[in-house]
């Protein structure tokens, strides 16, 4: 050992690192967030692009956080129980689902801390998740649960809708899971109870766990019904699927999900929840319980302005040489094929961002290279309007 007395060089410590954290590269976004914050530093004037609508809490929700602030009480394990009430008659009148709020319902620090706690309960070292691609980052969820993923590329030209016979082409004997998600990120494709089913059929078939990411549920467009896949009665017994109040509910900054399934399953997930966080924090809980128990009326304004920004952005992608894209059906996306612009996603989305001020993501981090990941439907109109001019003079200088 070396350097300040009493510690202990960088190499010694890289020495005590298990193999398998080693073997973990960060995420792509944070990488992207530490580009964006080095290019705003250097003085460029960087679009504040959103995808979900970041309000103020409303009048009551803000209430609720103000008050258990003063209580300064503990959470819960699986969450308060009145949470866990209030989730369950918002699962009945707007999912179709059914679910006991003692023993089907875990609340969690946000949709991805569930799909980690559940596919640590689920999967054994080399279990195969299969997902279809362009997706969420599921890779580092599965790696990190010491499973294996499976991606499955869907195609542009269908729109990228789900494809049974590649899906199921994908599945072996050491496949556990099949890991959808609706509406898709980061395509916006939305799923009907048609597609939905042909997954159930895949699923019975090869008797596998069917986990639903359906943190986007509430931003589905052009008078579209997001479905539940635990609401067709072929699905719920093998289904469990992971909500976001974070995404759906406007909650940014607070980091609040939950999941859905089988008693016996959500028993296991919480002891996973219990090894890990303890508790789940309090104040995030109120607010959610608050968000669910008042109006509702907000959530069709957030709806219309993502509608409005998919259509203005749309628009201005379609202007564009060299460029492709499915127009979103939901979520807050938009996937843009830039192949025939002659630059790599990494190049391009570099330029984007040091020369114009645009934020994107390079494809490969959803699974496609010589894509970009655009981020806007939750912006202000003014900042979308300001994106679409901006993309316009960006091409005119490619």
């Amino acid at each position: 050992m070396s350097g300040v007395a009493g510690q202990a060089s960088d190499g010694w410590w890289q020495s005590r690192l298990s193999p398998f954290v080693r073997g973990f590269d960060p995420s792509g976004y944070a990488t992207v967030r530490d580009e964006m914050a080095a290019a705003r530093a250097a003085g460029v004037d960087i679009l504040p692009l959103k995808g979900s609508t970041i309000q103020a809490l409303a009048p009551h929700v803000l209430e609720a956080v103000v008050a258990g602030a003063h209580t300064n009480m503990h959470g819960h394990a699986r969450g308060l129980p009145e949470l866990r009430a209030a989730i369950s008659r918002k699962l009945s009148a707007r999912n179709s689902i059914v679910a006991d709020p003692e023993r089907e319902i875990l609340v969690t620090g946000g949709s991805k801390h569930a799909l980690h706690m559940l596919l640590m309960t689920l999967l054994e070292p080399g279990d195969e998740v299969v997902f279809p691609t362009p997706a969420y980052t599921y890779w580092g969820s599965v790696r990190l649960a010491h499973g294996k993923p499976v991606a499955v590329l869907m195609r542009e030209a269908d729109g990228y809708r789900w494809d049974p016979e590649a899906i199921e082409a994908a599945v072996t004997p050491r496949t556990r899971v099949l890991l959808l998600c609706a509406p898709m990120i980061p395509t916006g494709y939305v799923p009907t109870a048609e597609d939905l089913l042909a997954m159930g059929e895949i699923a019975e078939r090869h008797d596998l766990v069917i986990v639903m990411d359906e943190a986007h549920e509430n931003l589905v467009f052009d008078g579209r019904r997001h479905v539940s896949a635990a609401s067709l009665g072929a699905l719920r017994e093998r289904t469990v699927t992971l909500f976001s109040m974070t995404k759906a509910h406007n909650l940014t900054g607070y980091r609040i999900g939950y999941l859905v399934g089988n008693a016996a399953l959500i028993d296991q997930v919480a002891k996973m929840v219990e090894w890990s966080v303890l508790l789940n924090p309090y104040l995030p809980q109120l607010a959610a319980k608050a968000v669910l128990e008042g109006p509702q009326d907000w959530l069709e304004d957030m709806i219309r302005l993502a509608e409005r920004n998919r259509n203005v952005v749309s628009a201005a992608l379609d202007e564009l040489e060299g460029v492709s894209h499915v127009r979103p059906a939901g979520g807050m996306y938009h996937f843009i094929n830039v192949r025939g612009t002659g630059l790599t996603d990494l190049e391009l989305y570099r330029r984007l961002l040091r020369e114009h001020g645009i934020p994107t993501e390079p494809g490969w981090i959803s699974g496609e290279a010589g894509h970009l990941r655009l981020t806007a439907l939750g912006s202000p109109e003014a900042v979308v309007d300001e994106l679409a001019h901006r993309l316009r003079i960006a091409w005119q200088k490619l």
